[in-house]
């Protein structure tokens, strides 16, 4: 019974640890490592905009996970959090596996607000605002917590599967390739057209 709850535990927040974790780090590397070299169009470098990027990432992790699981655990009922585990085959199956889809939520939640309140923190400190940053950084940070949540339930735990049944792992596959894409589109977004510094940076 410890066990499961420890399973349960870990393949529901491990993949949020784990994306804060990468957005600090992220934010580390912009402010000391000049992760993304260069000016905005507004002539500000980007380490002047490491806020921005910070929230946008927290943003992109919460709104991304609150559209994959609404998409795919409530429009289309592919799966539940844990229904590779516990198949939704029974209402106490079906219940068992909301509570952990609750905690999942929540923790969408706790992003997006982080995300929130990081925006009117660097208002109020009048940092460096740019529209393209802030969707470029929500963009990746949906791309992260798919990728993330992708490798860690999908392939490590097999908690669940994007569309379970023969092309599991295809979907699975499909799933982590959309989050790549993603990132990439978002860090395009927040570096602009080019997507590699130069040797002048």
């Amino acid at each position: 019974m410890v066990v499961d709850l420890l399973y349960n535990l870990a393949a529901v927040v491990l993949p949020y640890v784990v994306c804060v974790a990468a957005v600090l780090l992220i934010r580390w590397l912009v402010i000391h490592k000049s992760l993304l070299c260069g000016k905005t169009a507004g002539g500000v470098t980007h380490q002047g905009n490491a806020p921005l990027i910070t929230t946008g990432l927290c943003l992109g992790i919460g709104i991304g996970g609150f559209i994959n699981d609404i998409v795919l655990w409530q429009l289309l009922q592919w799966h539940q959090m844990l229904s590779s585990r516990i198949p939704p085959v029974t209402l106490a199956a079906v219940s068992f596996n909301m509570k952990w889809d609750g905690v999942a939520f929540l923790l969408n939640l706790a992003l997006t607000v982080t995300g929130v309140a990081l925006l009117f923190r660097a208002c109020r400190r009048d940092a460096a605002m740019s529209s393209r940053v802030l969707v470029g950084s929500i963009l990746g940070g949906w791309g992260l917590f798919t990728v993330v949540e992708g490798l860690i339930v999908h392939l490590l735990f097999g908690a669940h599967h994007v569309h379970s049944g023969p092309n599991e792992l295809a979907w699975d596959l499909l799933y982590l390739m959309f989050g790549v894409a993603l990132m990439l589109i978002g860090f395009a977004v927040v570096r602009g057209r080019r997507l590699l510094c130069s040797a002048t940076c």
